[in-house]
C-alpha cells in the first residue's frame, strides 16, 4: 500500500502557517496542534518550505528566523512501510505526507491502525511492496480473517480507503467475502466471476490459501474490474501465479535450515543463493564461495558447515592471503619437532590434522603460490598430508570450502592458478552478489547492525535519519557489507542524541562530496555540474555559519526565498 492509502488525518485539519505570519497566528495554530510541538510553515504558493517549533516563537521573533527543515516528511507516491522507521523514534506524533507538487496533503498519526499491520505483512510475506505496482487490486487476510494487507489497486477499483479497512476483520468489512469460504476450507476460486456486494462491483476474482508448514496462514484474493478482464482477458492468465509467487517465496524462506538465520537478507537474488548453500551443505562435497570482499563469504561457510554432517566436529579457516609463504606450508600441514631451526618442542599439529573429520575453511585461495597450489591439489587427490621434517603420511577426512574474490579463469590463462586445482576446488561454485546488488536488503542490515551496536554500546533507542538511510541507498559501497557494518558502528559510537544523522557518518559519505566519490572529473552535463557545485556551495555555507541559515542567506548573497527554494531543491537537511 502507498502512503496515500495510509493519510489518516486530512490537509484541511493541518493549520499550516506561511513565513509572513504573525505571533498571534501562530498561538492558534498551537492551539490547534495541541500536544504536537511544531507547525508546518508554507511560501505564497502553498508549497511546504520547513516548520518551525512553536515553544521557540516569542514576541520579539519573526517566524521566518525560526524556519528550520521539515524532517517528518513523506511523499504520497512512497511505500506505506516507509513510514515505519519514523514512528521508531517515540517523540514522533505525527508525520506530514506532501503530494508530488511539495504541497501539504494530509498527515499520518502515530495512532493509525494500520501501521502495526504494515509490519506484519512484511514477516510474512518477503516485499509486499512490490504489489503496488501490479495494476489488479490485492487483498491479504490473515488466518483471523483480519484484513493486513491490500494494494493501492484495490482503492482505486472499489472506492474504499486502504487505511480505513486494514486492521478490520472481512466479516464485518464484506460478510460475504468469498475469500472467508476459502479461509474455512472451500476450494481456492480461479478467474470466477463474483460481485463485491458492499461495493455493488462485478469482478474476476482469484483467490488462493497460503501455507506455511502445512498450516495455512493467509488467503490472497486477486481480482479487477469485469469490464477490464473482458478485455484483458489474455494478461489475467499471467496474475494466476501471484499467489503461486507468495507461496514460493515463503517456502523458500522456510526451507533455509536455522544456521542461516544469521544471515541478513530477502533479496530474491540472494535467497536463492542461501538455498543452494542449504541445499549442498548435507554432502560432502568441495564448495567454493566467490564475491568481493565484504559480502559474507565466512558466513556463508559457516552456515554450510553448521548444517553438515560434520558440524559437531571443528570448522578450522586459514586466511591464505595473511600467512607468509614460507609458513603456509607448516600452517596448513603442520612439522615434527626438529624439522627447521626454531621448530617448536614437540612439532606442531597443522590445519588439516586439527580439521579432521571435520571443515576447513580456505579463505583468498587466490592469493596461494603456485608451488602451495601443487602441495594443496596433492591432499585433495590422495587424502593424505606429511608433515614437514616428517617421513610418514597421515590420512585426513576433511571437508574443504575455499573462498575467493579474484578472478580464477583469469589467473589461470596468465599462468598464476592451475587448471587441475581450479576443478578440484570448484565442484559446487556459490557466487555470492554484491551489497549494491540487492539494495533492497540494505534497510534490512542497516537495522540488524544499528540494534547490535546498540547493544554493545549501551545505546540500544538510536534511529537512523531518513537523510542517511538516503545516502546508504545511494551509496555504491566498494567495501560491500563489512563496510556498512563498521560505517554503522561508527555512527552508533558518534551518536549521542539518540538519532544518527549525515554528520555522524565518515566524510566520505556525506552529502557535501557526492561527486567527488568518483573522482575530481565531474560527469553530466554543464546544468548537472553547476547544480552539483551549486549544492556543495550552500552545504559549505551552512557549515561555515554553524548551521545558522540567516548567516548562510547573508554569506550567500541570496533572498531568503531563493535560499529555501534552493534547499528544497537539492533536499538539503540540517547539518
Amino acid at each position: 500500500m502507498l502512503v496515500i492509502d495510509m493519510t489518516d488525518i486530512p490537509v484541511n485539519l493541518i493549520k499550516a502557517l506561511t513565513v509572513n505570519d504573525t505571533v498571534k497566528a501562530v498561538e492558534r495554530a498551537s492551539a490547534a496542534y495541541a500536544k504536537i510541538p511544531e507547525a508546518v510553515v508554507v511560501d505564497e504558493e502553498e508549497e511546504v518550505i520547513g516548520k518551525i517549533v512553536l515553544e521557540e516563537v516569542t514576541q520579539d521573533t519573526p517566524v521566518f528566523n525560526l524556519l528550520k527543515p521539515l524532517d517528518n516528511v513523506v511523499y504520497s507516491h512512497e511505500n506505506a512501510k516507509v513510514l515505519l522507521k519514523y514512528f521508531q523514534n517515540p517523540q514522533c506524533h505525527l508525520v506530514h505526507v506532501l503530494d508530488e507538487n511539495n504541497k501539504l496533503h494530509g498527515a499520518v498519526s502515530r495512532h493509525n491502525r494500520a501501521l502495526g499491520m504494515l509490519k506484519k505483512i512484511d514477516e510474512l510475506i518477503p516485499s509486499p511492496d512490490i504489489f503496488d505496482a501490479i495494476l489488479d487490486a490485492i487483498i491479504i487476510i490473515d488466518s483471523s480473517a483480519t484484513i493486513i494487507f491490500a494494494n493501492h489497486a484495490y482503492s482505486k477499483l472499489t472506492g474504499v480507503s486502504v487505511g480505513k479497512i486494514i486492521g478490520k476483520k472481512m466479516y464485518d468489512v464484506e460478510p460475504t467475502s468469498r475469500c472467508l469460504g476459502v479461509l474455512k476450507g472451500d476450494s481456492p476460486l480461479v478467474n470466477k466471476r463474483i460481485l463485491i456486494e458492499s461495493v455493488w462491483i462485478e469482478v474476476v476474482a482469484s483467490i488462493t490459501p497460503v501455507y506455511n508448514d502445512g498450516e495455512k496462514v493467509a488467503v490472497v484474493s486477486v481480482f479487477r474490474n469485469l469490464d477490464e478482464t473482458i478485455r484483458l482477458s489474455m494478461e489475467l492468465k499471467r496474475m494466476e501465479n501471484v499467489a503461486k509467487y507468495l507461496q514460493n517465496e515463503l517456502e523458500m524462506k522456510n526451507k533455509l535450515p536455522k544456521a542461516f538465520d544469521s544471515i541478513v537478507g530477502k533479496n530474491s537474488n540472494f535467497l536463492e543463493v542461501q538455498a543452494l548453500a542449504s541445499q549442498v551443505a548435507p554432502t560432502n562435497t568441495t564448495v567454493l564461495i566467490r564475491g568481493d570482499n565484504g559480502v559474507g563469504k565466512e558466513l556463508v561457510a559457516q552456515a554450510i558447515h553448521k548444517t553438515s554432517r560434520r558440524k559437531d566436529r571443528p570448522l578450522i579457516r586459514v586466511n591464505c592471503a595473511a600467512i607468509p609463504e614460507t609458513l603456509l606450508e607448516s600452517e596448513l600441514f603442520g612439522y615434527e619437532e626438529g624439522a627447521f631451526t626454531g621448530a617448536q618442542k614437540g612439532g606442531k599439529l597443522g590445519k588439516f590434522e586439527l580439521a579432521d573429520s571435520g571443515t576447513l575453511f580456505l579463505d583468498e585461495v587466490g592469493d596461494m603460490s603456485i608451488a602451495m597450489q601443487a602441495k594443496l591439489l596433492r591432499v585433495l587427490q590422495e587424502k593424505e598430508i606429511q608433515k614437514i621434517g616428517g617421513d610418514h603420511t597421515m590420512r585426513v577426512d576433511v571437508r574443504v570450502i575455499s573462498a575467493t574474490n579474484k578472478d580464477l579463469e583469469a589467473m589461470i590463462k596468465a599462468g598464476k592458478f592451475r587448471e587441475d586445482l581450479y576443478y578440484r576446488l570448484n565442484v559446487m561454485p556459490i557466487t555470492l552478489p554484491s551489497l549494491r546488488e540487492r539494495r533492497d536488503d540494505i534497510p534490512l542490515l542497516v537495522d540488524y547492525f544499528n540494534n547490535h551496536y546498540g547493544k554493545e554500546h549501551n545505546k540500544e533507542d538510536i534511529v537512523i535519519s531518513g537523510e542517511v538511510m538516503e545516502i546508504f541507498l545511494r551509496y555504491q559501497w566498494p567495501g560491500n557489507i563489512r563496510e556498512l557494518q563498521n560505517i554503522i558502528e561508527h555512527a552508533v559510537i558518534l551518536c549521542n542524541d539518540g538519532l544518527i544523522t549525515e554528520r555522524h557518518l565518515p566524510s566520505h559519505l556525506r552529502k557535501r562530496i557526492p561527486l567527488e566519490e568518483t573522482g575530481t572529473s565531474w560527469p553530466g552535463t554543464l546544468s548537472e555540474k553547476v547544480a552539483a557545485l551549486e549544492k556543495k556551495v550552500i552545504i559549505d555555507a551552512l557549515r561555515v555559519s554553524g548551521d545558522n541559515k540567516t548567516k548562510a542567506i547573508e554569506t550567500l548573497g541570496i533572498s531568503r526565498r531563493s535560499f529555501y527554494n534552493k534547499l528544497k531543491k537539492y533536499k538539503i537537511g540540517s547539518l
